[in-house]
């Protein structure tokens, strides 16, 4: 989709406006849209400007720059970084 932003691990990306930094990616609990409580891969989110910091995983919903942001995915790959792919949630 057009409107998903991937953010490879160790890297900073922008979330329109707001900038994200990944790392951490690993398999863990987390907490997912709906407020259960999941297993699997997760990523922990450095929101830069505050001093904020969130893991998740497919499925989690988080608010940066006015807008709530959902994860779609969280790869990691034997011997490489790992990603995560977000994009809006206004469809929720």
């Amino acid at each position: 989709m057009s409107d998903e932003i991937e953010i490879t691990e160790t890297a900073v990306g922008s979330l329109a406006g707001p900038r994200v930094g990944v790392g951490n990616v690993m398999e863990s609990d987390y907490t997912d849209g709906t407020g259960a409580q999941r297993q699997g891969t997760t990523a922990q989110l450095f929101l830069l400007g505050r001093s904020e910091r969130v893991i998740v995983g497919a499925g989690s919903v988080f608010a940066a720059g006015g807008l709530d942001w959902e994860v779609v995915r969280v790869d990691k790959r034997e011997g490489e970084h790992g990603s995560v792919t977000l994009r809006p949630a206004a469809a929720w």
